[in-house]
């Protein structure tokens, strides 16, 4: 009787495990090839955080976004649209190659930065130029 108890913990402990490591390595996003959740204005996305980012990032945090919007700024590995939206590129030759002022980007929304008063994009790709 007492084996059983002893061998039904251990099957148990085991489920656990191989949970709680498929849990913590699972596989990364592919934002690229992710639909995206929503496509809006630079202006737009800008817009709705200005009213409340509590309400924004319920709305796209973690979310694919595309966002159409004017180049302000190009980085080493950023961009920045419309003055407000922090881009950050997976890969930034495609747009440092290409002098256009209009922009169509895809990226996940990782949140509003107080500090600098920009709202952030991670894993971002360049639709058209």
């Amino acid at each position: 009787m007492n084996f059983r108890k002893i061998l039904f913990s251990i099957f148990f402990l085991l489920i656990i495990g191989a949970v709680v490591f498929n849990y913590i390595y699972k596989d990364h996003r592919n934002v690229e090839l992710e639909k995206a959740s929503f496509e809006l204005s630079s202006l737009d996305f800008i817009d709705q955080y200005s009213a409340s980012v509590e309400d924004a990032n319920t709305k796209f945090l973690d979310q694919v976004i595309i966002l159409h919007g004017a180049l302000s700024d190009i980085d080493n590995n950023s961009i920045l649209l419309d003055d407000q939206i922090r881009c950050y590129l997976l890969d930034s030759t495609n747009v440092l190659a290409n002098n256009k002022t209009r922009i169509q980007i895809k990226g996940r929304c990782i949140g509003y930065d107080e500090l600098l008063d920009e709202i952030k994009l991670d894993q971002c790709v360049v639709i058209k130029n």
